[in-house]
């Protein structure tokens, strides 16, 4: 199996990138071939609407961009891992970006998919992928996710594409003291991990799983929130005495006092 990870955050190190490294350990442990796609860094144009993929030049954007090497590698993959953090309760504009730019993969007629109307693929091999959402937020509610889900819900519907998991982390900052949260700390990440085995050996991702990722932290909402405002508070007073000169540890370093 081969999975393609669409990372659509612009940092390379945080929330994000620690969930889907654990489900991509997941992956490989049984077998699995992955790649990552750092879409932040990557040279993608705006579609412009323009249609000359589909009229003038089929198959082919009018931009010089990276996206053509993106679009083989969707093309050869049997997964397509859709990473993002939730930035204003959908995904950031490195992913919609790239996901406009995958108009080429259509042709221009319309049929008609489980009550949809939609495009016919170009190429065949389309017809067996496989997607899964992976996001991340710092509120603790679940809800939050819900119009970024059914987004890829109706994605996959359109497309006649499965909608093999969706793996969900709200509160993710508290993933900095991933030490500290215990045992369901270790079943989040465990989850995460527990996932990626499922895609490959199960070709989906059980909803008990997807429950445990995305489990809260804590039904105790106001108190999540106080502490959240603390730390917020405390990162505040370190970019200001790092602005003073007064400071020159890291924040880890500074919040854990040492």
């Amino acid at each position: 199996m081969k999975i393609l990870a669409l990372q659509g955050s612009p940092r390379t190190n945080e929330y994000t990138q620690m969930v889907l490294s654990k489900f991509l350990e997941g992956a490989a442990a049984k077998g699995a071939e992955s790649e990552i796609i750092w879409l932040a860094q990557k040279k993608i144009n705006a579609c412009t609407g323009c249609y000359s993929c589909w009229f003038k030049h089929p198959g082919k954007c009018i931009h010089q961009d990276d996206m053509p090497q993106i679009l083989e590698k969707l093309r050869l993959a049997d997964v397509w891992v859709w990473a993002t953090p939730l930035y204003h309760f959908s995904m950031t504009s490195y992913a919609k970006r790239c996901l406009e730019r995958t108009i080429p993969l259509v042709e221009p007629f319309l049929i008609e998919s489980a009550g949809l109307t939609t495009h016919p693929y170009r190429y065949p091999e389309l017809a067996s992928k496989k997607i899964v959402l992976i996001s991340v937020c710092g509120f603790p509610e679940k809800e939050h996710f819900s119009a970024l889900v059914e987004n890829f819900r109706l994605l996959a519907q359109a497309g006649r594409w499965a909608l093999a998991g969706v793996l969900l982390r709200p509160g993710a900052e508290t993933l900095i003291f991933l030490e500290k949260l215990g045992k369901r700390g270790e079943a989040v990440m465990s989850g995460f991990l527990q996932a990626g085995q499922e895609i490959v050996e199960k070709g989906e991702i059980s909803k008990e799983v997807e429950n445990i990722v995305s489990q809260e932290w804590t039904h105790n909402r106001p108190f999540f929130r106080e502490q959240a405002n603390l730390f917020m508070q405390k990162r505040i007073e370190y970019e200001e005495r790092l602005r003073k000169g007064e400071e020159k540890r890291s924040f880890a370093e500074y919040s854990a006092g040492a």
